[in-house]
């Protein structure tokens, strides 16, 4: 009986030392989710949109299109492709 007194006393010291949260009612919350920067996914979505339909703008031209033609079509692309990006400043 004083074997079992000890062992219990030695493992309540060894969590109450240790800084074991088992015991503990008021456990810590999980890390917040960090917040999205809107401003800056506007950013990088409209200078995405300017380098993508500017090359896509060239690889018209030299399939054969006109540069408003190209510019026009180039444009349409991104929207279909990339319609779902719509980041609000």
């Amino acid at each position: 009986m004083k074997r079992l007194l000890c062992v219990c006393l030695l493992v309540l010291t060894a969590f109450s030392t240790t800084g074991c949260t088992l015991l503990r009612k008021n456990r810590p919350s999980s890390p917040a989710k960090p917040k999205t920067v809107t401003a800056l996914a506007a950013d990088t979505d409209a200078s995405f949109r300017v380098l993508w339909t500017a090359q896509r703008q060239k690889e018209l031209v030299t399939q054969g299109l006109t540069p408003a033609a190209a510019t026009a079509k180039a444009a349409a692309d991104y929207t279909a492709q990339y319609g779902y990006t719509n980041p609000k400043p």
